[in-house]
């Protein structure tokens, strides 16, 4: 795979194990297909930013999930605002988004 138009594939390492043989490796490993992205320690910003300063996330969609590591495609917005390069670190956390779409047919 090529990121195209400005995105970037990103690599996350998980802090636990990802597996199918427990409930939550379950979940993740079959319902959820995109993350919120939550940048930390931009612009000298510790947790919070101060008052008045709004966060923004991202949404990214991942792009394969292995039991240590997820791939994510991030948007070319979200590269470019974040000022984002190829192969460098950054400190984010991400919120998994369940898929719920089956739940509605």
């Amino acid at each position: 795979k090529y990121a195209q138009n400005g995105q970037l594939f990103a690599r996350f390492r998980l802090t636990e194990t990802l597996s199918e043989d427990t409930l939550a490796g379950r979940l993740v490993m079959t319902k959820v297909n995109s993350v919120l992205l939550l940048p930390l320690g931009r612009e000298g910003f510790s947790s919070h930013p101060p008052s008045g300063v709004k966060e923004r996330v991202y949404e990214a969609v991942i792009e394969e999930k292995t039991k240590d590591y997820i791939f994510l495609r991030i948007c070319k917005d979200c590269c470019e605002e974040l000022g984002l390069l190829p192969d460098r670190e950054m400190q984010v956390e991400l919120q998994f988004q369940l898929n719920r779409q089956p739940l509605c047919e």
